[in-house]
């Protein structure tokens, strides 16, 4: 079980977001979402301070962190809470239609390309994974050592 938190900031990504959370919460996933208070309340979406504010709270606490909106938010967002690719979540963008979803951090120790994976195969999207040893179908070290 993971504990996973969305986030999202619209009307249409909040949509795709409470399909994801749902599809998290099927296969056994701990998923808490939140949004802007005008699209808070409902469903059980909290709401969001600011997005600083949102990612300093939630970036220790949660094993992967799901943007559902666009990746220069995410990373603005994650930005100055990097710490190492042992210690930082997965972190992962589904762009609100629900097209693509990207591992942008910890893509193997933290399993974030194996949840972009999970996402878009959910939701019938495409998992845009770009680490090298994915892309040339090779051994990944890292991932062998999260596994064991």
């Amino acid at each position: 079980m993971s504990r996973i938190t969305l986030i999202s900031f619209t009307e249409r990504g909040v949509s795709t977001a409470l399909r994801i959370a749902c599809m998290l919460r099927e296969r056994g996933d701990e998923a808490e979402l939140s949004a802007p208070a005008r699209l808070a309340g409902e469903d059980g979406i909290r709401p969001m301070g600011s997005l600083e504010a949102w990612c300093a709270e939630t970036f220790p606490r949660f094993d992967a962190l799901v943007f559902v909106g666009a990746v220069g938010i995410a990373v603005r967002g994650i930005a100055a809470h990097l710490v190492s690719k042992t210690a930082d979540p997965a972190v992962v963008v589904v762009d609100e239609a629900g097209r693509f979803a990207i591992p942008l951090l910890s893509g193997h120790i933290g399993g974030a390309n194996a949840l972009a994976r999970r996402l878009a195969a959910a939701l019938g999207a495409t998992a845009v994974v770009t680490t090298a040893t994915d892309v040339n179908g090779k051994f990944s070290v890292d991932t062998w050592a999260a596994e064991h």
